[in-house]
């Protein structure tokens, strides 16, 4: 087990004492952590941050000036009961970064490991982000949006509440998701345009040819076949022989209020449709 530093705290930051601080936290000039806040092993809150009392960090997390974590929903139906943000290892959150917690009695917004939150992104209340995602600059997440694996929203993008974002998808920015983004797809447009697939993220990710190929494929039978269920039928064979199919079936076969984004019919990936 790697040695930590003993834990500094600036004289002049407002730590409650019923705060719990992991080992060799650091918590800079100004910084404030509630009482309830509870801090991992290696944690850092820069100057100014501030970490409510109801939110969780995992260790080695970075909470940098004027980033909140753990304000309250900004919805008119929300009352006190107990919620709460929950935040995996070694997430980062950038200057002004905001994350709310949920607005249900002991509900939560979670967060995965490692996630990089860049200045002034906004997750809102009932939140759930998977593991390695991006939030670029001013990327805003409304209520109860999922966004899965290293999934990454680019620049100034916003997604509508309740809409799901598949892993390794990316967004592009100044983009708006008002429908669900399935895994691996490229979107652009303010209205879910689906542009491609993300074949660099997915072969950095570690996909090899045969699986991005396969990936591709996929995608231009289901954008072909005449409706979402049938579509998914078709990949129900694949999934049970590919764990990138699987992801990909397992997403499409879920209930979507949002309804899910597709090509224009003029795109490579419509150009089987009839």
């Amino acid at each position: 087990m790697t040695q930590r530093e003993p834990t500094f705290i600036h004289p002049t930051a407002c730590v409650d004492p019923r705060a719990r601080i992991g080992e060799g936290c650091r918590i800079g000039a100004f910084a404030v952590v509630e009482d309830g806040a509870v801090l991992g092993d290696g944690c850092v809150v820069m100057a100014h941050g501030i970490v409510h009392g109801n939110a969780t960090l995992g260790d080695d997390c970075v909470v940098h000036p004027s980033a909140v974590i753990g304000g309250d929903p900004q919805d008119l139906s929300w009352k006190e009961g107990g919620q709460r943000v929950v935040v995996g290892h070694r997430c980062v959150f950038r200057e002004g970064v905001t994350i709310h917690r949920s607005k249900y009695p002991e509900g939560a917004t979670r967060i995965g490991d490692d996630g990089l939150f860049m200045a002034n992104s906004h997750v809102a209340h009932d939140c759930v982000i998977g593991n390695k995602v991006i939030l670029a600059n001013s990327a805003l997440l409304a209520g109860h949006v999922e966004v899965g694996d290293r999934a990454l929203l680019s620049g100034n993008t916003a997604v509508h509440q309740f809409t799901r974002i598949g892993k390794l998808a990316m967004l592009s920015g100044l983009s708006g998701a008002v429908q669900d983004i399935a895994p691996f797809l490229t979107v652009a447009g303010g209205r879910s345009v689906v542009r491609g697939v993300n074949l660099i993220g997915m072969k950095r990710a570690g996909y090899d040819e045969a699986q991005r190929r396969r990936v591709m494929n996929v995608y231009k039978e289901w954008f072909a076949a005449p409706s979402v269920s049938e579509g998914a039928g078709l990949l129900a064979d694949l999934a049970s022989k590919h764990d990138e199919i699987a992801e990909i079936y397992a997403f499409v076969s879920a209930a979507s209020p949002r309804g899910f984004a597709r090509p224009d019919p003029d795109h490579p990936l419509s150009a089987d449709r009839g």
